[in-house]
């Protein structure tokens, strides 16, 4: 992990953990939270799913557990209906599901953007078989990005 990720995670997990303890209405007990993320085969799971167990295991107040999703769809509407507080999106499904458009029926406004989570690269993986060499030949070819349901697109 290069350093501007582990310093963008040290300051996420402080940013959590002051959010949550700084309050006194959860000193009583532990608050239960939930980051929905991906699922295990995905890196936001392993990164969120590290996340919520150090938060759950550093702070005295909140208990944060991460949810297996379909992906940032799912997330988006686990957040618009409260059954998780935290959930991944892109800003291209975030603006779908505001405006409740594609596969959002009606418009969500119960999500809020707090800012990037991770950084990622953009990959084109081929069979070594397939002949293709650059991204011009894949012209005319079916692609298949991910499954449904999730950010990749």
């Amino acid at each position: 992990m290069n350093l501007v990720r582990k310093v963008f995670l040290l300051v996420l997990v402080t940013v959590f953990a002051v959010s949550f303890s700084a309050s006194g209405v959860f000193a009583a007990k532990r608050v239960k939270t939930a980051v929905a993320t991906a699922g295990p085969g995905a890196a936001a799971y392993v990164i969120w799913g590290g996340l919520a167990a150090l938060v759950s295991k550093e702070s005295k107040t909140v208990e944060m557990n991460n949810l297996t999703t379909r992906g940032a769809v799912e997330d988006i509407r686990l957040v618009e209906t409260g059954k998780a507080e935290f959930g991944l999106g892109v800003a291209t499904l975030l603006r779908l599901a505001f405006n409740g458009k594609k596969m959002f029926k009606k418009k969500y406004t119960n999500n809020c953007g707090l800012g990037p989570a991770t950084a990622s690269k953009f990959h084109i993986g081929v069979k070594k078989s397939s002949g293709i060499k650059t991204v011009a030949d894949l012209k005319g070819k079916r692609v298949s990005y991910a499954k449904k349901g999730s950010s990749t697109h």
